[in-house]
Parts: C-alpha cells; sequence; structure tokens
C-alpha cells in the first residue's frame, strides 16, 4: 500500500473514532458510520480492524463504558440504570456485567472505588497504528 493511501485510509478512519466519540447519544450504526469514513462497507469494516485493532461495534461498546466509568466517578448521584441506559444497554444487569468484564469491578464498586489502571488500557486508541495488511 502507498503511504499517501495508507494516509489517507488512517484519516477515514481517525475521522470515524471522533466521530464516534463526539456522538455517542446518537445511532451508531455501521451504515452511517461507512459514510462518514467514505468507504463501502466491507472496506470501511477490513480498514476499520487494521488501524484500530478491533471492530466498529466494539468501539462503540468501549466508549459508552468509557464515558459510564467517567459519569459513575464523576457524577455520583446520577443513578446506575440511567447510566446503563445511556449506555445503549437493554438492562442494567447486562450492563453490570459488561461493565465488570471490561473493567474488573462492578458499576457500584468502581464507583466506591474506582480502578482506574487495569480498565483504562483498553480505552486508549492511538492514532497511526500499522494498517491492516493488502492480500493481492
Amino acid at each position: 500500500m502507498k503511504d499517501e493511501t495508507a494516509r489517507d485510509y488512517a484519516e477515514q478512519i481517525w475521522r470515524v473514532v471522533d466521530y464516534v466519540n463526539a456522538n455517542l447519544d446518537r445511532s451508531l450504526d455501521a451504515a452511517h458510520l461507512t459514510k462518514v469514513a467514505g468507504l463501502s462497507k466491507f472496506h470501511f469494516h477490513r480498514q476499520f480492524r487494521g488501524y484500530a485493532g478491533i471492530s466498529v461495534s466494539k468501539l462503540v461498546r468501549l466508549l459508552h463504558l468509557k464515558r459510564a466509568s467517567y459519569q459513575l466517578v464523576f457524577d455520583p448521584s446520577y443513578p446506575i440504570i440511567n447510566i446503563a441506559y445511556d449506555a445503549g444497554f437493554a438492562n442494567p444487569e447486562s450492563f453490570s456485567r459488561t461493565f465488570k468484564k471490561a473493567q474488573g469491578q462492578t458499576p457500584s464498586q468502581f464507583r466506591a472505588n474506582p480502578d482506574w489502571k487495569d480498565g483504562a488500557k483498553q480505552y486508549q486508541f492511538h492514532r497511526g497504528r500499522t494498517p491492516c495488511k493488502s492480500r493481492s
């Protein structure tokens, strides 16, 4: 892949990451995100995974959990059930299971005594990752 093409793909993918981060309260379906990237659905998913290292659906889930972790700590009066719904979960139980798996603590435990070091690494995305290899 030429350097210029790789830079263009990287720009398109990170535009999507920025868009998702800024629009967590909106519907973030794949069809819309492919338009943000300006790529076909197949090409978008392949390039996204290559640059970000995860699927776009996992990115959306992780960014929702990241926002939830901040809400739990910095807005202690905001009910956990509301945080769960804001994060796109159908019920607080599934939110709690997913949050604990990602963060190592239940939402209540995290709110009372947040352990940022274990879960924080998964929320970090770095621009300039190596693109996926194109198959010839």
